[in-house]
């Protein structure tokens, strides 16, 4: 009949597949409450724990975006480590059906409590398998007593708010990256390096540009016995082989069991080239093929004397030394921390060139 012609057609017609591979699911509202993970192992002598994890999405999907809101208690405990940190996080999503080049997270904000210090990260990231990563680390409240827990440190410090702040691309099966600006800013400071670096050699490879702009006010608390201020600037590129560049130090000032310095105004320019790795070099048996260092201005008054000094150092097949001294108010008082001179006297100016 012409109904079982018409069946019979239909079976015989070959199976068309489906041309979309991707999890055709979505669910309107998923919801966790104070669920506990416990984790322990006897031989590590580890105990992790993930407590009162909360979890919250509406319209999750294997392939649109999607927004998320979680929290919970992370404690780490293993010998003398003992972590506990609540985390929260917002963020939004889109799997794009787990294709790894084409997974994005936007991180509204991802906060956390240590010490009482405050850690935020927000950000954005493309792709898993080459990380485009843009994002901003912000630590508040940080002090030398923040990390006592991961490592000890004798330093002082303090800081109301230092913010870490990126561009990269990073590809983790080259083990390489791409950094466009890698940015730490504290309070009147900052510290900015681009460029790239290679860690899938044998020696690794990097060729990057590095500029401060420090006020040393912020490191004092670390040396208190220089009772340290100013300001320390550079502008500086580096590669394993190479290194070239300017360090400007503006009034600094100095007092400790060595004398007070004051007024120190400096700029010096070094540029040296190595055949081995600068990293890697033994500093006691340096051979370097290129050397210059050049004392553009250096002006200071130590112990009431005032010096000057400009000059240069250049090393090609052997040393070059170009210097010029100035120095005024010299007295047998100046350099007493050193050395106790029987003799008074007082130089009222003293130039040396050689």
């Amino acid at each position: 009949s012409e109904e079982t012609e018409n069946r019979q057609e239909k079976t015989n017609k070959p199976k068309q597949e489906s041309s979309n591979s991707s999890f055709d699911l979505n669910i309107n509202h998923f919801n966790i409450k104070n669920a506990n993970v416990i984790y322990t192992d006897k031989k590590t002598n580890l105990e992790a724990s993930i407590k009162n994890f909360n979890l919250l999405t509406d319209d999750f999907s294997f392939t649109e975006m999607f927004y998320c809101e979680t929290s919970c208690d992370l404690a780490v405990k293993q010998n003398k480590l003992d972590i506990s940190l609540p985390l929260t996080a917002k963020f939004k999503t889109n799997l794009n059906n787990f294709d790894m080049d084409k997974i994005f997270l936007e991180l509204e904000t991802l906060e956390t409590n240590f010490n009482n210090a405050t850690i935020s990260l927000q950000g954005k990231i493309e792709s898993l398998n080459i990380p485009k990563i843009d994002c901003n680390l912000i630590l508040k409240n940080i002090d030398d007593k923040t990390f006592k827990d991961l490592f000890e440190s004798k330093a002082e410090f303090k800081a109301d708010e230092i913010t870490f702040k990126t561009k990269s691309v990073v590809n983790i099966s080259s083990m390489n990256a791409d950094i466009e600006s890698l940015s730490l800013v504290l309070p009147n400071s900052t510290a900015d390096m681009s460029g790239t670096v290679d860690w899938g050699k044998q020696d690794i490879e990097y060729n990057v540009k590095l500029n401060l702009d420090l006020l040393t006010d912020n490191f004092a608390k670390a040396f208190p016995e220089y009772n340290l201020t100013g300001r320390l600037k550079t502008n500086l590129e580096a590669n394993q082989n190479f290194c070239e560049g300017n360090f400007i130090l503006e009034n600094i000032s100095s007092k400790s069991e060595y004398g007070t310095v004051s007024g120190l105004n400096t700029e010096f320019y070094l540029k040296a080239e190595n055949k081995t790795p600068l990293h890697k070099a033994d500093f006691k048996t340096l051979d370097i093929d290129s050397l210059s260092f050049i004392i553009k201005k250096l002006s200071l008054k130590y112990n009431e004397a005032d010096i000057s000094l400009t000059g240069e150092l250049t090393k090609q097949l052997r040393s070059a030394l170009t210097l010029n001294l100035q120095s005024k108010n010299i007295t047998n008082d100046t350099f007493k921390k050193f050395y106790t001179c029987p003799v008074k006297f007082i130089i009222p100016s003293l130039n040396i060139d050689t």
